[in-house]
């Protein structure tokens, strides 16, 4: 298998893990406030641009999967998370740089089916909408034994 393809798996897993946390995880204010959810480090919020492809970041503005409480290096150092910009129609954002904004966290019932289907036009329908993954794309990722 390619390089590349193999390095592409661990990225697209920790995006389509957080597309499946917000089915199992409660979200929603305690008390009238929202606590520190660790699901926000692992929802793709937004993203910086590399050369030929894109960090993903999350709502801590972290590389995806860095914890709220994990020192965060250079986003140099998390280049193995990049995502060929061949994966990506970054105008399905219209302009924007963000997936979501405060105002409409996917974690609330009305705004996870929109944020999905975000998720799966940014990323030229990698995922279908259950994101299990488009077999065609994923078995051909898939490590082989």
């Amino acid at each position: 298998m390619d390089y590349n393809v193999k390095r592409l798996i661990y990225p697209l897993e920790l995006i389509r893990t957080g597309m499946l946390f917000l089915d199992v995880v409660r979200w929603g204010p305690i008390g009238g406030f929202y606590p520190y959810n660790p699901i926000r480090s692992m929802i793709l919020y937004t993203f910086e641009r590399v050369d030929g492809g894109i960090l993903p970041i999350n709502r801590e503005y972290k590389p995806l999967g860095v914890s709220f409480y994990s020192p965060c290096a250079s986003y140099k150092e998390y280049n193995f998370l990049v995502i060929p910009n061949e994966y990506i129609d970054f105008s399905v954002l219209g302009g924007k740089n963000y997936l979501f904004n405060d105002g409409s966290f996917p974690g609330e019932a009305k705004t996870k089916e929109r944020y999905r289907n975000i998720i799966n036009k940014f990323f030229k329908g990698i995922f279908n909408d259950d994101f299990e993954g488009r077999a065609d794309q994923l078995n051909k990722w898939k490590y082989t034994t």
